[in-house]
């Protein structure tokens, strides 16, 4: 992760998708903060490079509101969380 970002900066496409990659990960593993972390910074990333309305933000919101809806489901793991609100 930091090669790519040195390599192509912190803002880049790729790097996005990267961070996509470890939300995933993190979020199967129950690692929830963790997980919205880097989909918070993909959105960021996502929005900057490709535009609000692009597929790849949409890709990344519903993202977002899955680890929302597991959060519901489940107990209420983050403190400070956009799910919480």
């Amino acid at each position: 992760m930091k090669i790519n970002e040195a390599a192509l900066g912190p803002d880049d496409a790729a790097v996005g998708l990267n961070l996509t990659n470890l939300a995933a990960m993190y979020d199967a593993l129950g690692q929830y903060a963790k997980a919205e972390k880097y989909y918070l910074r993909t959105l960021k990333i996502n929005e900057a490079v490709y535009g609000a309305d692009h597929i790849n933000v949409a890709l990344t919101l519903n993202n977002l509101a899955a680890l929302c809806t597991r959060l519901a489901v489940n107990t209420r793991r983050l403190s400070r969380s956009i799910c919480a609100a």
